[in-house]
């Protein structure tokens, strides 16, 4: 991965990216798109003369929005994609069965009331976790899941 620096895609409805980022800096090695429903022409503007591209979108609420999304993506030149995504977004790429693998990592500290989720993970829940990929994270899980 180091020397083919794959495009990477930014998935910031409300666009509240800050202007000074350290993502800045990796424009001149690899292709970045910000994917939006935030239509601000002064900001949009800013953020291109760095380097950034665009895809807009009108919202990313129900299946044809995330099928627009993925086929623009893929008009790019993209026929598979890696998620790095919070628990929202993947269990509503879980429920429209836009995943073919999964890879889950489970930290093996008991967050409790410390953890900041407030998401019904009703689809990832709805998973069998049941291939344990043997690798070193400190006692960590990895788990490789295949989406029918």
């Amino acid at each position: 991965m180091n020397k083919i620096q794959p495009d990477l895609f930014i998935i910031d409805l409300n666009f509240k990216l800050k202007k000074k980022l350290k993502l800045n800096m990796l424009n001149n090695q690899r292709k970045t798109y910000i994917i939006t429903t935030n239509k601000n022409k002064k900001k949009i503007y800013l953020f291109k003369k760095k380097g950034f591209k665009f895809i807009i979108i009108n919202s990313l609420k129900y299946r044809e929005d995330f099928n627009f999304l993925l086929k623009k993506i893929f008009q790019l030149g993209h026929g598979r994609i890696l998620f790095e995504t919070g628990l929202t977004f993947l269990n509503e790429l879980i429920k429209y069965k836009f995943l073919n693998n999964l890879y889950l990592f489970q930290n093996n500290k008991k967050l409790m009331k410390n953890g900041s989720n407030n998401v019904t993970a009703k689809y990832l829940k709805s998973l069998r976790l049941g291939n344990i990929v043997k690798v070193n994270l400190n006692n960590d899980k990895l788990y490789n899941i295949r989406i029918k």
